[in-house]
């Protein structure tokens, strides 16, 4: 048997492997996660039904083991469906159960997934994931281009017609956690890494930085700066070389204030915002147009929704029903045309679980933030307050672009053995 035909045989059984098979349906799925939502669901199915095939075929049964975090994220689902037993509306709430699906899939996906991860799994899936978000940062910024060069509307760059895949909030979102990924690499690996490379990763952040502004979402944004200003104090406390974290820090607070005063539409959201809400202070309108404002009354609505059943909530159908009743009482007419949800997660699973839910719901993040500190990874806890922060403003958990994406993370990152994948290069270890 020649060499040549022996190499042949062990390559193909390499790819063959299930082990290179679970880590290309994983990337797979990292990639699309920031760039196409539609072909996400059928990635799941597959990589679910290749992973029970492999634990069969490898008995690999025993192995099955679920983390503190993801066990946490599959009773956040039960909880949701214990609250269809005393919903009316049970068609949304199978509906909402649907949505949810992803707080039970992933961690049966990960636990099975198991023997088949090696190390440096979290470092691959990273990368993907970041170069996903690059690509559907470059296709925005590529269509927004070709659409001003046609109508010559500035507007092209900004907002809801720059990102056109997903609601501005989540795709800042999903920027921020690469953006905080890439941050963390660079710190990792900053004795390691080639001077060149550094700087083109510096690069690539700043430009994530950019697209942040561009998205124009106002949550977007102050989540971002929080998230990072606190990530780079984190840096500049925890390693030895203190200057490259202070240097870190000082140029992202720079380029955040730069790109503040000179890319047009960024602030005049914020003081359009302002406005409003002083307007909205002074005549207390029922029924304000501006977002905010808005924000603001579906948040007092909220607030006598959860007063009507504070412990256990209405259940997992009936929260937009609710919702509508009070609109109505409140005179918020937008409210009700639109079946508007509470633009908060903590309101919206207190109204559908109570306040047992609401805690859990915190539980489950508290969760994933200790096992971070436990394993001196700062950016899994940061990432977690990501989530927490944006739940402040969206109900992220409502839509398939969150509830996947965040499902996701919390699997992942929950992972036992993450340290494995630490470098001993990092700078100040």
């Amino acid at each position: 048997m020649s060499e040549h035909f022996i190499r042949k045989r062990m390559l193909k059984s390499q790819i063959k492997s299930p082990v290179n098979i679970v880590l290309v349906l994983f990337s797979l799925l990292a990639f699309m996660l920031p760039v196409y939502k539609k072909p996400i669901p059928l990635i799941i199915v597959l990589l679910l039904v290749v992973l029970i095939y492999y634990t069969i075929r490898e008995k690999t049964f025993r192995s099955f083991r679920l983390t503190t975090v993801s066990a946490a994220s599959i009773g956040l689902y039960l909880l949701y469906a214990i609250g269809l037993l005393y919903t009316e509306n049970m068609k949304s709430g199978l509906f909402d159960m649907e949505v949810k699906m992803s707080f039970l899939i992933f961690p049966l996906i990960f636990a099975l997934a198991a023997p088949f991860i090696k190390t440096g799994f979290r470092a691959q899936i990273e990368q993907v994931f970041i170069a996903g978000v690059l690509f559907s940062s470059l296709l925005s910024l590529t269509m927004a281009a070709i659409r001003y060069s046609e109508s010559q509307n500035i507007q092209e760059f900004f907002y809801i017609h720059f990102s056109r895949q997903f609601h501005p909030s989540y795709f800042a979102m999903y920027v921020n956690v690469a953006l905080l990924l890439l941050m963390n690499n660079i710190f990792k690996q900053w004795f390691s890494f080639r001077k060149s490379k550094i700087a083109f990763l510096i690069v690539l952040c700043a430009f994530l930085i950019f697209i942040v502004f561009l998205a124009n979402s106002k949550a977007g944004i102050i989540v971002t700066l929080i998230s990072m200003l606190l990530f780079l104090i984190i840096k500049v406390f925890t390693i030895t070389n203190k200057k490259s974290g202070i240097a870190a820090l000082i140029s992202f607070t720079a380029l955040a204030i730069l790109i503040w005063c000179l890319v047009p539409g960024v602030k005049s959201r914020f003081q359009q915002s302002y406005k409003s809400l002083t307007v909205f202070e002074q005549n207390q309108s029922t029924n304000p147009g501006e977002g905010s404002a808005q924000r603001i009354v579906i948040w007092k609505c909220s607030l006598r929704a959860i007063q009507d059943n504070p412990f256990v909530g209405t259940g997992t159908g009936d929260v937009h029903e609710t919702l509508d009743e009070k609109f109505m009482e409140y005179g918020f007419r937008y409210g009700v045309t639109l079946h508007r949800n509470t633009h908060n997660q903590y309101f919206q699973t207190a109204i559908a679980l109570g306040v047992i839910g609401l805690l859990y719901l915190i539980f489950v993040f508290f969760s994933l933030i200790v096992h971070g500190i436990r394993n001196k990874e700062a950016v899994i806890a940061i990432i977690a307050l990501v989530f927490l922060l944006h739940f402040m403003v969206e109900s992220m958990l409502e839509t398939q672009a969150g509830t996947v994406y965040i499902a996701f993370c919390i699997s992942f990152f929950g992972m036992k053995g993450i340290s494995e994948n630490k470098n001993n290069s990092e700078s100040g270890h």
